[in-house]
């Protein structure tokens, strides 16, 4: 994981006084950490919160990332982050398609990121669309992603609970 300061404007001009050669576009060196693997974070705060995932989190199987998201907008910012750190979202079997357009509203998208709005407050149906999710071959690990309010509550409790079940799985 790597925060590098310098980024442009006057800090640049501060990192060349004091690193000369050293210094250089942000953009080079963001396409280097990604390319050897680093973890780039844009901000001291972030820098924190990934240390903790990654301590809590045991690396996943491989790249093939799910994403749920009760609002459109986090899964998407998701997705792009994803392929911004060179994973690859799942694709779902048709099986696992069939089993979440069954639990999930046609009005909503089942593709990866699964938009999974209105189930946050129904904690059976939250915990049976992550166990479906988490069962699909093609899944190396599943992130779930909302902005956090009272309705989300029953989705919360069912993460817990699904994640002791795939501890050492995902």
């Amino acid at each position: 994981m790597v925060y590098k300061s310098g980024r442009g404007g006057e800090s640049n001009r501060a990192v060349l006084s004091h690193t000369g050669a050293l210094a250089g576009k942000y953009e080079f060196y963001k396409a280097a950490f990604i390319q050897s693997g680093m973890i780039a974070v844009d901000s001291i705060i972030e820098l924190v919160d990934v240390t903790k995932a990654l301590v809590y989190q045991p690396p996943a199987s491989g790249d093939r990332i799910a994403i749920l998201s009760v609002q459109a907008g986090p899964g998407i910012i998701m997705a792009d982050k994803c392929r911004e750190h060179g994973l690859r979202l799942a694709e779902f079997s048709p099986a696992t398609s069939q089993q979440l357009r069954q639990l999930i509203s046609p009005l909503l998208s089942i593709n990866n990121p699964v938009d999974a709005a209105w189930i946050g407050s129904n904690y059976n149906a939250s915990l049976e669309v992550l166990r479906v999710i988490l069962e699909d071959d093609g899944v190396d690990a599943l992130v779930v992603g909302f902005v956090f309010f009272a309705l989300n509550t029953e989705l919360h409790k069912a993460i817990i609970d699904i994640s002791k079940q795939y501890k050492n799985q995902y």
